[in-house]
């Protein structure tokens, strides 16, 4: 008995697997879509927020100063000085260590110094 030959089925080009692969992909393509989506809105609604506050207290700041000028009051626009901390006009503390450290350093170039005198005169 010969064998004969089966109709050959044809490939498929995507099996069962890959095709869940495939919608998983673009379900997360989606989602991550509609999760920009939201977070651009978000921002927009942020910025829509603050630029209202902003306008709120440019309103108030309005209010105030026709309130304070009916009643005869200084303007709060003045201010104290703020206090500065620039200590660059203080020498930096040595610590005991870097002390330590320059006293040795001067100690090495002195004996250098000497040294190099005395290959002077033997020279």
């Amino acid at each position: 008995m010969k064998k004969t030959k089966t109709q050959v089925k044809p490939k498929r080009k995507y099996t069962k697997h890959k095709i869940h692969k495939l919608t998983l992909l673009e379900q997360l393509t989606q989602d991550l879509m509609y999760a920009r989506q939201d977070a651009e809105r978000l921002v927009a609604e942020y910025k829509n927020v603050i630029a209202e506050l902003r306008q709120d207290k440019a309103q108030l700041g309005v209010r105030l100063a026709m309130y304070e000028a009916k009643a005869g009051l200084r303007p709060v626009t003045e201010t104290k000085a703020q206090p500065t901390f620039d200590f660059s006009a203080f020498p930096p503390v040595k610590t005991r260590w870097q002390q330590v450290q320059e006293e040795h350093d001067a100690k090495n170039a002195k004996e250098l110094a000497e040294e190099a005198a005395q290959k002077g005169k033997v020279v």
